[in-house]
């Protein structure tokens, strides 16, 4: 659940849910700092990759996560390559294997391209509207 500009502080609201909710803030600066998430414990971006590795019979090791928001930081560290975003706040970045460029400078394009995931192939010119 998202929520966006509470009255209530945040640390008020993790304190209301510890032990029962994982709270985590939102790293949208327009959103305001009494905004973010209420996730279930323990299930993240990085514990459903797991659970699909798992269903699928993949190796983790064979995966990539690409990501700029605190709601990344656990697939940036469980997959294989974790991609921070160019735009991703350092203590974000800090979680990453590697840093691609921003997301209005096709930052996931480039990092399929590092990362061999598609050719750049000189056809192909990628643009902000499709990165």
């Amino acid at each position: 659940m998202c929520f966006l500009s509470a009255e209530t502080p945040i640390d008020e609201i993790r304190e209301t849910f510890a032990g029962r909710f994982d709270v985590i803030n939102a790293t949208v600066p327009v959103l305001g700092p009494h905004s973010g998430e209420l996730l279930q414990l323990g299930v993240n971006k990085g514990s459903a990759i797991l659970e699909v590795c798992h269903l699928m019979g993949l190796e983790r090791a064979d995966t990539i996560g690409i990501g700029d928001s605190i709601n990344d930081v656990e697939m940036l560290q469980l997959t294989g390559v974790g991609v921070a975003m160019g735009n991703a706040p350092d203590a974000i970045k800090a979680h990453a294997d590697q840093v691609t460029t921003g997301v209005d400078d096709n930052g996931v394009w480039n990092a399929f391209v590092r990362n061999e995931l598609i050719s750049a192939d000189e056809s192909v010119v990628p643009t902000a509207a499709f990165a």
